[in-house]
This record gives C-alpha cells, sequence and structure tokens, in this order.
C-alpha cells in the first residue's frame, strides 16, 4: 500500500462532495431477492467507503489512524442462496453480481490487515496511560530505554475530542536513577497549526483545573 495522502489530490474533495449527493437506487426489496441483493451491496459499500473517507479526513500528514470497528464481508446468501447456480447456468447478472461481491470482500481483508497493521495505533483504548508534561510546544515523558538526541518522532496522544497526532524531535534525553522507566525524554513538536495548538492547551488547562478541584473540593465558607 502507498503511504501518499488522497488529499494532496487536488479532486478529493470534489469527489467526495459529489459521491455524497448519490442516493441509494430505489429498488423493489420486499417480494424480491434480486432488488433486496443490490440494495444491500450499495450500502455495503457506502459504508465502507465511509469508513475509507473518515479514516483520510483523520489522518495526519501521512499517519493514517484506523479504526478497529471493522466492515464485516459481504454474504449474498444472506438475500439470494442460489446465486452461484443462476451464474452457472448462464446469467450474467448473477455472475456479475458474484464478481462485485468477491472484489468488495477482497478490498474488505486488505481494509482490515490494515487495520491489524496499525492496531497499536488504531486502538486508542489499549494506548498506555502515562503521566506526561503535555504543552503545545512538546512532550516530556519517562521511558525505560533512551532515545537519539534529535531523532525525529510522531507523538500519538488521545485527547477529549479525538487522537492528536504531531512531528517532533527529541531534544533531551538523559538517564535519572535507576527505575524502570528511569530515561527522562524531551520532545518538541514542530510547527503545528493554530487549531492544532488550541487543543492541547485547552486539554492541558482541563486537567489542571480538574486537578485543582480535586485538591481544593471547596473554597473556605462555601457549603
Amino acid at each position: 500500500v502507498e503511504n501518499q495522502d488522497p488529499r494532496d489530490d487536488s479532486g478529493f474533495d470534489f469527489r467526495v462532495r459529489e459521491d455524497s449527493k448519490i442516493e441509494p437506487p430505489e429498488l423493489p426489496t420486499k417480494a424480491n431477492k434480486i432488488g433486496a441483493l443490490l440494495h444491500a451491496m450499495f450500502m455495503h459499500i457506502d459504508l465502507t467507503i465511509k469508513e475509507v473517507i473518515a479514516v483520510v479526513r483523520r489522518s495526519h500528514d501521512r499517519l493514517f489512524v484506523f479504526p478497529l470497528n471493522s466492515v464485516e464481508p459481504f454474504d449474498h446468501n444472506q438475500y439470494v442462496r442460489n446465486l452461484e447456480k443462476v451464474a452457472e447456468q448462464g446469467s450474467a447478472v448473477a455472475q456479475v453480481l458474484l464478481l462485485l461481491e468477491d472484489k468488495l470482500n477482497v478490498l474488505l481483508k486488505v481494509l482490515a490487515r490494515l487495520k491489524s497493521f496499525y492496531r497499536l495505533r488504531a486502538a486508542v483504548d489499549d494506548w498506555p496511560v502515562e503521566v506526561v508534561n503535555l504543552s503545545a510546544g512538546g512532550v516530556g515523558l519517562w521511558r525505560s530505554a533512551s532515545l537519539p538526541m534529535f531523532q525525529p518522532v510522531n507523538v500519538f496522544l488521545n485527547l477529549h475530542d479525538g487522537v492528536f497526532v504531531a512531528h517532533g524531535k527529541v531534544v533531551f534525553c538523559r538517564q535519572l536513577g535507576k527505575a524502570d522507566k528511569s530515561w527522562r525524554i524531551g520532545i518538541d513538536f514542530e510547527w503545528l497549526p493554530a487549531e492544532e495548538q488550541q487543543r492541547v492547551t485547552l486539554f492541558v488547562q482541563w486537567h489542571e483545573l480538574t486537578d485543582t478541584m480535586r485538591q481544593f473540593p471547596r473554597f473556605p465558607g462555601m457549603k
């Protein structure tokens, strides 16, 4: 898979807007098995496309975060049980539907493998909870091993409004003590857009306020 950002294509946003205008075909689905199959396949493809677009929207400079919830493989047997038999009898429509199903499921397998490969990045709920010093300019943390000075790093943080991703570099690395995590690491973020800086600042301020309220749950004189 080429690690290219689709948003670099000048026509990406236009195509997304145009595709969003496409409505599901009006097909008889109650008494018509083929109609129900076509409608279900359309919705399945549409759901897959929306998931991929969501991944692109959440990406940060070619760093993609894949959600773990997966679109299940499509199974025509839920709608038509004898489709293979009809295709063997020479029905072009049945043959095309089976080919479309096979291609869709191959793409879903590729998407599932991408999610598996990026699991540590995508599984936000499985990320370790660590005490860090965070600001809009960078982050300081403790590690069990050192990092080379000035090494480029990608920082992933789970903020309240979603995953925050930033490029940075190691500007401080020193062993302090003999604990399991004795290496103090300092990482400076590269230039961040104003909205990203604001996200980090608001997140830090929220935690500072929460910590203060825990230490001083009530002011003197308040009931």
